[in-house]
């Protein structure tokens, strides 16, 4: 029931995402930069990228101890 109901939230997500953009679109000031900021945060949440990213920070804080 938990998966269902974030699977529900993540498509109210996508939503939100396409709305925010249309949103800054037709403002017409600076689009592009909130564009950018926004799809740095959904690529972050793709699975590969977010392990690899924790990885190495991981590594960092090993490697400095």
């Amino acid at each position: 029931m938990v998966i269902v109901e974030m699977e529900k939230n993540q498509r109210f997500s996508y939503l939100a995402l396409f709305l925010s953009l249309l949103h800054i679109v037709l403002l017409d000031k600076l689009w592009l930069v909130y564009t950018i900021e926004v799809g740095l945060g959904y690529v972050i949440r793709v699975p590969a990228v977010k392990e690899r990213s924790t990885g190495f920070r991981n590594n960092r804080k090993i490697a400095k101890n």
